[in-house]
Formats: structure tokens, C-alpha cells, sequence
């Protein structure tokens, strides 16, 4: 069942969230892409409900033919309101490159929309790490308390041969 379906049927709270790096809908600075240092940027989550047990974050790239791609899959991440810079928070799965770690925008044309989406649940999720995106969307089907998601651009300037 995809995220979007689990949504519209449950009533899920909504989480904000920000980073002191970027605005919703900006250009995202080359450092957290494959042009740079390619680490995860800083991400502050507000309004977690108070019983939540653990945070979930994918990061998916939507413009992409055919379906999202997945650069991040993240599990078990403790509620703490402020995700660090280069840092991993929780379990990671294995994302879309077939990568255990974050793996920063690398579009090779055109602009990008990059979405960082975070879930506080009501339990702990006891999977392997190396499940993807879609068993982690089974695992937390019926336990999501609250979602929010930050969208981002990039373009690279210079695709390189």
C-alpha cells in the first residue's frame, strides 16, 4: 500500500518541517548532492505527538519517469526534533541505488523536485536493513501518527561525461 493511500485513509496529524539550510521549494546547495559532499542536510521536526515511539524518513526524488526514487529509506530514528548534518539518525534500508546511506540528488538533466518526507509512528519497527522502500511502507501501514514533508530543487549546473 502506497504512503498516499495510507493518508487518505487514516487522520494523521500533520508535522512541519525545516532545514537551516534551505527553504521549501528552493534550490538545494550542491554540498548535500553527488556535485558536492553528497551528506544529508540538517532537517528540524516540529509538532511530534507526544506518544510517538519512532520517526521514519524517506527522501525520493518525484521527477522521475514512471515512479519516485528513493535516496534515503530510514527507520527507528529516535523523536528528537533536530536530524543532524551528515549524520544517520536510525536503521537504513536500502534505497534505490542499492545503497545502505543517504545518496544526495544526482539528476542527470533538467530540474529535479527532491521531497523529504518524515513520519512519527506508534511503534518500534523491527526490520532488516535490507528492506526497501516498499516493506518499509507495509511495516508502518496503520501506525502513522503525524507526516510532514519539505520539498527541494536542483539542477546541476555541469553533467559531466
Amino acid at each position: 500500500m502506497s504512503v498516499k493511500r495510507i493518508l487518505i485513509e487514516k487522520d494523521v496529524q500533520p508535522l512541519h518541517l525545516s532545514s537551516m539550510v534551505f527553504r521549501a521549494n528552493s534550490k538545494l546547495d550542491s554540498r548535500y548532492t553527488c556535485d558536492g559532499v553528497n551528506v544529508n542536510p540538517p532537517l528540524t521536526i516540529h509538532h511530534i505527538p507526544f506518544n510517538t515511539e519512532t520517526l521514519a524518513l524517506l527522501v525520493l526524488d518525484q521527477s522521475t519517469s514512471g515512479r519516485e526514487f528513493t535516496h534515503w529509506i530510514v527507520w527507528n530514528i529516535q523523536p528528537d526534533q533536530n536530524l543532524r548534518e551528515d549524520h544517520i539518525p536510525g536503521v537504513e534500508g536500502v534505497n534505490d541505488f542499492r545503497q545502505h546511506h543517504y545518496a544526495g540528488p544526482c539528476p542527470d538533466a533538467g530540474t529535479h523536485k527532491y521531497v523529504f518526507k518524515v513520519f512519527a509512528l506508534d511503534t518500534w519497527l523491527d526490520l532488516s536493513p535490507h528492506v526497501g522502500r516498499k516493506e518499509l511502507e507495509q511495516a508502518i501501514d496503520n501506525h502513522i501518527l503525524a507526516q510532514g514533508e519539505l520539498a527541494v530543487n536542483y539542477t546541476r549546473e555541469e553533467v559531466k561525461a
